[in-house]
């Protein structure tokens, strides 16, 4: 669980708590937003390690929050994977004050339970969890970009950034990095140019990845177009579909213009 503070925006002022990708605030009368109702996340500025990012809501409304690098990355992540989804017309959502206290107190009875089996229950969760891991969560873990354990919810698994060029940092304070992603049926890899004067080092890493995932998931290399279109942007987005997969390579620009993303798909079909 991370925290975070609302300076300012449309809801609640205060601080929030960042967990199973949505923001909580209050015990007894608790409000939610799920990430999956944040359309969009602009970092404006980092001030003595204090990170400002901007949030905008699929009800029209914004936020501006503070918080640390780590909490940063954990929401940037978890928007990435599961954000721009908007399915709630209201934010936040109010839960009821009455069920909090009985789920509390269900709560405390259900971990008590727990906790005198956690070490018996710990190597066969460990086991479960190796078992149904899939192959491609290692695709390209000879390429530093080794994935965390496979979430057996989401159906999905993911890598840390990995950092390019660390010492050469952008407007943000942050530098140029990549990280891998795979969910059934699919697999991308996103390049945060943050750093977005230095491209050479960057771009080659996500053409080797890209190609390195390609020939692992397809048995081809990537595409032409594709590999033409990593370093000239003119000529995206580019979408590219033979009778068993589908190749995307698309550039998201960040409204504050301090950089851009590029993003690598592979889809099943």
């Amino acid at each position: 669980m991370s925290n975070l503070t609302i300076e300012k925006g449309d809801v609640e002022n205060g601080v929030w708590s960042f967990d199973k990708h949505q923001f909580t605030t209050g015990f007894y009368n608790v409000q939610l937003i799920p990430i999956q109702d944040v359309i969009s996340i602009n970092k404006d500025e980092v001030i003595n390690k204090k990170y400002y990012v901007t949030f905008e809501l699929g009800t029209n409304q914004k936020f501006v929050a503070t918080m640390k690098e780590k909490t940063y990355l954990a929401i940037y992540d978890s928007f990435v994977k599961f954000g721009n989804n908007p399915s709630n017309s209201s934010l936040p959502i109010k839960q009821n004050s009455k069920m909090n206290v009985v789920w509390f107190s269900i709560g405390l009875l259900i971990l008590i339970g727990i906790f005198s089996n956690s070490n018996s229950n710990s190597n066969s969760n460990s086991n479960n969890t190796s078992k149904f891991r899939p192959q491609e969560c290692d695709y390209l873990s000879k390429d530093k970009l080794d994935t965390r354990a496979w979430n057996t919810e989401y159906k999905l698994c993911s890598s840390n950034y990995l950092n390019i060029d660390a010492n050469i940092t952008g407007p943000s304070g942050m530098s140029n990095n990549i990280a891998y992603y795979y969910e059934e049926g699919q697999a991308w890899l996103v390049l945060n140019m943050n750093a977005p004067k230095n491209i050479e080092r960057p771009f080659n890493k996500l053409l080797s990845s890209a190609n390195t995932l390609s020939v692992k998931m397809t048995g081809e290399d990537i595409p032409n177009e594709v590999a033409a279109g990593i370093k000239d942007h003119s000529l995206l987005p580019i979408s590219i579909t033979n009778q068993k997969y589908h190749w995307k390579l698309l550039k998201d620009k960040w409204p504050n213009g301090a950089g851009y993303e590029l993003k690598f798909y592979i889809y099943k079909l």
